[in-house]
């Protein structure tokens, strides 16, 4: 329920358009962003975000179990640091997925809101950095810089959020339409299915649902999420996209 709330903030242009009621014609996404406003981004970075991103940091190399000795960590460059700053803003674009995570991880910090009696602030920051870490990864343009800075995928043994997320966010249907407030019964998604006492969890899906030029851009992040869960996971994940669209097998 958290994975998205930094969607709306994605695209600059985009966010002003629908927070002010601008038609779609009044700004092109192409424009510059204004050079404070990538100030303040960029500022964010190295102040607020600071702390949540070290907990990321550090709960990946355990995630992936990597361990460089701390007198070395300060003369190498952090490889994972790195990629995630290059995901986290392009100058014109942040990623999503990782502006929510790191949001997360600072508001189980505010300590603003009462407390439940059994209330452990070290459990609840634990599972918002493991959330955080796991829900980077369903973004795709996130996925793919991540992978072109080296940063590879993490077994699903080792973070099942991530997988599960990652599946699941591809197998949905474009509800972003805030002009509608109705939904099909029926979408893409036919049937899940996963057969006791196996390791295969298998999704029909019917491209037929969308329109064909909506085909390409799908079928991509159904083969980048079983290529990225695939890659270091002993379970399979697959998701049958040919069968119901008549393409080849």
């Amino acid at each position: 329920m958290f994975h998205d709330p930094a969607y709306i903030a994605e695209k600059f242009w985009g966010t002003f358009r629908f927070s002010y009621g601008v038609p779609q014609d009044e700004f092109s996404e192409d424009e510059d962003v204004p050079d404070s406003i990538k100030e303040k981004i960029r500022d964010m970075w190295d102040t607020k975000f600071a702390g949540a991103r070290q907990n990321l940091a550090s709960l990946y190399r355990r995630a992936v179990r990597k361990w460089t000795p701390p007198t070395l960590r300060k003369f190498e460059p952090d490889a994972f640091d790195n990629a995630v700053q290059r995901a986290y803003f392009d100058g014109r674009n942040t990623s999503h997925s990782l502006v929510s995570g790191l949001r997360l991880i600072n508001l189980c910090q505010s300590h603003n809101v009462p407390e439940a009696k059994e209330y452990d602030p070290k459990v609840a920051l634990t599972a918002c950095v493991i959330a955080a870490l796991g829900m980077m990864f369903h973004d795709q343009r996130c996925r793919a810089i991540l992978m072109a800075g080296g940063i590879g995928p993490i077994a699903f043994e080792h973070l099942p959020y991530a997988s599960l997320l990652m599946f699941v966010d591809a197998l949905q249907d474009d509800r972003r339409d805030v002009l509608k407030s109705r939904f099909r019964a029926c979408g893409v998604l036919r049937r899940i299915e996963f057969p006791p006492g196996g390791n295969v969890v298998e999704a029909l899906v019917c491209l037929r649902e969308v329109s064909v030029k909506g085909w390409a851009p799908r079928i991509a992040e159904y083969e980048s999420v079983m290529s990225w869960i695939g890659s270091q996971s002993q379970a399979i994940f697959r998701i049958d996209y040919k069968t119901e669209a008549g393409l080849p097998q």
